[in-house]
């Protein structure tokens, strides 16, 4: 299979400004329009290398075409981030009850904290522990109105730290005590029990 190789050589002087742009640029890339014109560029001024600028214009194309594998692992490794995300948001959404931390559920996912906050940003628009929070007061909610359970035993298994923290998050949420908006909740459902059935 005929292999066509292309080298160029710098001075030691430049090797950290090269070496920033080759880490790591050695996973296959594909060979999109893009790159295909800008690597047709470098073999039309390897026809005419002694004319003056040649050499800095080469130069040019070389980082352009550096740029342009980072361009696309950088977008790989988007969408790679992008389905961690969503397994992240499942993992929040089904595991409520569960003591659970990002730093923990990122692991081995190859995100940094920095970019799985950047790329959350970009499709939701609570944080994670605000989504968190939010799934554990909406299934306090469903306890506390179809439910005898004590106070406590619905913090413990909506996962709230404690009953004091459950309070204060649920005064915040509501403006009342979780006791308040089970009674509000009761009466209101006892007055609608009692109403006349319209007639037909």
């Amino acid at each position: 299979v005929k292999r066509d190789e292309l080298f160029f050589v710098y001075p030691g002087e430049h090797q950290m400004f090269w070496r920033n742009y080759f880490t790591d640029l050695q996973a296959p890339f594909i060979m999109t329009p893009r790159f295909r014109k800008l690597l047709d560029e470098v073999f039309e001024n390897l026809n005419d290398l002694h004319a003056p600028g040649r050499a800095d214009q080469l130069d040019l194309l070389v980082l352009r075409m550096l740029l342009e594998i980072k361009a696309q692992k950088q977008q790989l490794l988007e969408s790679r981030g992008e389905q961690e995300v969503r397994r992240i948001a499942s993992v929040l959404a089904a595991h409520f009850q569960d003591p659970l931390s990002i730093p923990e559920l990122l692991r081995g996912s190859g995100l940094s904290t920095r970019s799985f906050y950047r790329l959350w940003n970009r499709f939701y628009d609570e944080s994670p522990m605000e989504m968190l929070q939010a799934r554990r007061m909406f299934a306090a909610e469903q306890l506390l109105t179809t439910t005898d359970l004590r106070i406590q035993e619905v913090a413990d298994l909506c996962g709230f730290s404690s009953p004091v923290y459950f309070y204060q998050r649920f005064q915040k949420r509501h403006g009342c005590s979780p006791n308040d908006y089970r009674k509000q909740w009761l009466n209101t459902a006892d007055l609608h029990a009692s109403e006349p059935c319209e007639e037909k």
